[in-house]
């Protein structure tokens, strides 16, 4: 398969994507063999939608989410992606400003989907049939204020019905699915039927599975600050058959709250980021566990090979030390350039490498590697 992404044999550095097209690039490639996409995306595709997409504005991103180039780049990796969102318009959601906060959440969405994307995405409800096709920013507040909130959380069966099925399993099995699929959902409580919603996601694990490609990525993010809702996410994220294949954001308000008892900062720009990102893209899942506030911080920000090493860490370290490690060897050939404290934590890391023992150990050996990143950023 000579037309498929390998890094190790195709050398982005050519005329059609040269320059920042060639940042754009390697994100590209970053995010299809993270997430298996190599069957949507041959090398002449990236190529052509690396070109297309490379007139986004870096810069209008960083200012948007107020933080670096360095990060913003991440962004790039929705251009993959055809996102829809599932909105939960139940009764509760007229509890407080939450639909307000939905809105704003779903607005920021489609304002960097329809960047790289003209036909935008997609907005779907729980219990409204409205389905929002090549919805862009602008279009948000006036589809909102047409749905009329009230009925219950059916999210398994809606997820199911509306979207798995029709938009992914259907089109797959017909050749006509062009681009995988980047679910969200916004919700502001736990589904009428836990079961069911596993059941939904088993599905499409197994789907994914089938395909040998991750034709659906799925999030799950909340709106208010119910505790049972926490609680039901937290179950979700970390479900013995079902976790691996979701990422769980907690409201701004409680994700705000944990991160300040550690001392650290947590800005709304960050929280939406990870809530885009944390489905399709290692370095931002589970970032909600750790104190990935830190990264708001200027002094982290203003260094790219800090803010690197910060996000590998967040992403492998619950996973296997040995990728963290490797990843270091990477960024190490890439910025060549003496760094005490970077050699300290690499040496510290090489003297802990082993797999992670999920039994007793594993708490102490997460402790003591995201001790060495702190006193890193320190």
């Amino acid at each position: 398969m000579s037309n498929v992404i390998q890094m190790s044999n195709v050398n982005p550095m050519t005329n059609v994507i040269a320059g920042a097209g060639d940042q754009v690039y390697k994100k590209l490639v970053y995010a299809i063999q993270n997430n298996n996409l190599q069957r949507f995306y041959p090398y002449e595709r990236v190529v052509k939608l690396t070109q297309q997409i490379s007139s986004v504005s870096l810069l209008e991103l960083s200012n948007a989410f107020r933080i670096t180039a360095e990060v913003a780049i991440d962004l790039y990796q929705l251009a993959l992606y055809d996102i829809v969102i599932l909105a939960d318009d139940s009764g509760s959601m007229t509890t407080d400003s939450r639909i307000d906060e939905l809105s704003a959440v779903v607005e920021k969405i489609a304002g960097v989907a329809s960047r790289f994307d003209q036909d935008g995405m997609t907005l779907c409800f729980l219990n409204d049939a409205k389905v929002s096709s090549n919805l862009r920013a602008a279009d948000v507040s006036s589809a909102l204020q047409k749905v009329r909130f009230s009925g219950r959380t059916p999210i398994g069966s809606v997820l199911r019905q509306r979207i798995l099925y029709p938009m992914v399993i259907k089109k797959m099995s017909h050749g006509q699915l062009q681009k995988p699929v980047l679910v969200i959902t916004l919700t502001d409580g736990e589904p009428d039927s836990k079961d069911d919603l596993v059941k939904t996601l088993q599905e499409a694990k197994d789907f994914n599975l089938s395909t040998g490609s991750t034709c659906a990525a799925f999030e799950f993010a909340q709106i208010g600050t119910d505790p049972t809702a926490q609680r039901f996410l937290n179950e979700l994220d970390v479900h013995p058959s079902i976790g691996n294949i979701v990422d769980v954001t907690s409201s701004f308000e409680l994700e705000e709250e944990e991160y300040a008892k550690a001392g650290a900062t947590l800005t709304p720009h960050m929280w939406i980021l990870k809530l885009m990102l944390g489905a399709i893209d290692p370095q931002y899942d589970s970032a909600d566990e750790m104190a990935m506030g830190d990264l708001a911080e200027p002094a982290v920000l203003n260094n790219p090979t800090m803010v690197r090493l910060v996000l590998s860490v967040y992403a492998y370290m619950m996973s296997n030390i040995n990728t963290v490690v490797a990843d270091m060897v990477r960024m190490r050939r890439q910025h060549p350039e003496p760094n005490e404290r970077f050699e300290v934590v690499f040496s510290q890391l090489i003297a802990h490498r082993r797999p992670p023992n999920r039994g007793a150990l594993f708490p102490k050996f997460k402790y003591l590697t995201f001790k060495i990143l702190l006193d890193l950023l320190r």
